[in-house]
């Protein structure tokens, strides 16, 4: 069963605030907080720079190119979609020129002008 979490005394919440506070490093070099452990930049670089040691030049190099494949395709999808909202405003405007055309045909063959 689900309990739901309430805070009945105004001190729960300094206590809150206190808590969260504790989690966040001061130090300027702790751009990767969370509650659960702060990262130091060098550790993250670390990471990073480590890990592609993991996977072969090989793998590296198809991940670069379908990661240009895919970004060039996002930009096609992109043109095509702006291409189709402006076929879609030239489609309504050939609607509404077409209609006023028949109107003035119309009101040419009633004699009214």
């Amino acid at each position: 069963t689900f309990r739901a979490f309430t805070i009945r005394t105004p001190s729960s919440l300094k206590n809150l605030v206190d808590f969260t506070i504790s989690f966040v490093c001061s130090d300027p070099q702790c751009k990767y907080g969370g509650l659960s452990r702060t990262l130091m930049t060098r550790e993250v670089k670390d990471y990073w720079s480590n890990i592609k040691h993991l996977f072969s030049q090989d793998r590296v190099k198809v991940w670069d190119t379908m990661e240009n494949n895919l970004t060039h395709y996002l930009k096609v999808l992109k043109e095509r979609k702006n291409l189709d909202e402006e076929c879609d405003f030239l489609r309504k405007q050939n609607m509404e020129l077409n209609h006023l055309m028949q109107k003035l045909q119309n009101s040419k063959m009633n004699g009214v002008q």
